[in-house]
């Protein structure tokens, strides 16, 4: 589940732990994601520091989402690949087949629900 090796014990203690916070509302999981305190607010996390550095499959597509909107509002309009590009920035990585697939698969699911108006490959928001 965390790609790290436990031992069983260990396993099923931290799952246990993880279950019993989960059944006092501290967490709750969303697919491989938790969020805190029942509240889906989400902030951005940049790269910040050589010593820490996630994969992009521990960014959370909420996330991932927050960073894509908050790219084209502060442009007002972007081209769509300079908006993928911006995005594997801010998270610190280089703009690769696979990250920019996964940023990608985000954009899409928001120009599909008209978070976001595309002319021309200019990506803007939807004031609509």
């Amino acid at each position: 589940m965390y790609n790290v090796k436990l031992g069983k014990k260990v396993n099923q203690r931290l799952e246990g732990l993880i279950s019993s916070a989960i059944y006092q509302r501290f967490f709750f999981r969303k697919g491989d994601f938790f969020w805190k305190n029942m509240s889906y607010t989400t902030k951005v996390r940049s790269h910040s520091s050589e010593n820490f550095r996630r994969n992009i499959e521990e960014i959370a597509p909420k996330e991932i989402a927050l960073a894509l909107i908050t790219c084209v509002k502060n442009s007002l309009s972007i081209l769509d690949d300079d908006l993928i590009k911006e995005v594997a920035i801010v998270f610190g990585f280089k703009a690769t087949e696979k990250v920019s697939e996964k940023i990608r698969l985000i954009y899409h699911q928001l120009l599909s629900q008209q978070y976001f108006t595309q002319v021309n490959g200019r990506v803007s928001i939807n004031h609509k």
